[in-house]
């Protein structure tokens, strides 16, 4: 008499453990892009919705919202909070080797609000860039004495992983991140 054996070889598990191996890591690299492409949207509908605001502002006023920065910085975040991180102090959005370069501006917060209801939020956007560089967010510069950049006196910039296709402004790239500006006018 024959004994019938059933079941499945070592072979067969094998492959089916890594076409499994497979799908769960195409579908994690589509997910990661899915992500990225969420996070540039949201922080693109934020760029229009300051883009807007900012000029209204430049309309009513005849200026573009004017900040002192802290000593040894340049420009404004445009946002509403920014907590305290391991990677920024309260109220910073950008760090160039370990040096502010930007903070929370109560002064552009309080212009902008006579033309927005209230301020969309940017921080969650955060890009390390580079040892001791981290962003994160919009920022935004205005021209105190004059100075024009690129027939501006004002700009809005903001920053994403990789060399990509800004969704709006002026593209300059390096190997990590690509800047993208947006310049306002006079």
């Amino acid at each position: 008499m024959k004994k019938s054996t059933s079941g499945f070889t070592i072979v067969e598990l094998l492959i089916v453990i890594v076409v499994i191996g497979i799908l769960a890591a195409i579908a994690i690299v589509a997910y990661n892009g899915i992500q990225t492409r969420a996070q540039n949207a949201r922080l693109l509908s934020a760029l229009d919705t300051y883009e807007k605001a900012l000029r209204q502002y430049k309309t009513l006023n005849a200026a573009w919202p004017a900040f002192t920065p802290p000593s040894g910085e340049t420009l404004a975040c445009l946002g509403g909070s920014f907590p305290a991180t391991s990677d920024f102090a309260l109220d910073k959005c950008y760090t160039l080797s370990g040096v502010n370069q930007a903070s929370k501006s109560s002064q552009v917060n309080s212009a902008l609000l006579t033309v927005l209801s209230n301020l969309p939020e940017t921080a969650g956007y955060t890009l390390q860039y580079g040892s001791g560089t981290n962003l994160r967010g919009i920022l935004y510069w205005s021209s105190t004495g004059g100075t024009i950049i690129n027939g501006s006196t004002a700009y809005i910039t903001y920053y994403i992983q990789g060399n990509q296709t800004c969704g709006r402004g002026e593209k300059q790239t390096d190997a990590i991140a690509t800047s993208c500006t947006v310049y306002l006018g006079m």
